[in-house]
């Protein structure tokens, strides 16, 4: 049994009633899972800052745990990244392909 599929079966009880058919499909569509995509599959289906309450003492608190610290790792690399492109000039304000402005008449 992977991690994710530990954290998978521990998880399923706190699935509503209703959605728990949805949550199985959900988890067994994707052959292999990952990181992100575990990130992106609990979101839908729990407020993971409750949820992890709730498992405390469990294998299964580190694995969410483990998956909760690299995504916002990954989304402060990504902010990080986007400011950095905020600085860079645009085409439009650069002089430097032309040697003097008499070609911008």
């Amino acid at each position: 049994m992977t991690k994710y599929q530990r954290l998978y079966d521990e998880l399923r009880q706190f699935v509503e009633k209703d959605k728990v058919r949805e949550y199985d499909v959900d988890f067994f569509s994707k052959k292999r899972q990952s990181k992100k995509s575990m990130n992106i599959f609990l979101n839908k289906y729990f407020d993971i800052e409750t949820i992890k309450y709730q498992l405390t003492g469990s294998i299964s608190y580190l694995i969410l745990s483990d998956i909760i610290n690299t995504s916002s790792i990954e989304d402060k690399l990504r902010i990080k990244e986007i400011n950095k492109s905020r600085d860079i000039a645009r085409h439009y304000d650069r002089d430097f392909l032309f040697k003097d402005s008499q070609y911008l008449k």
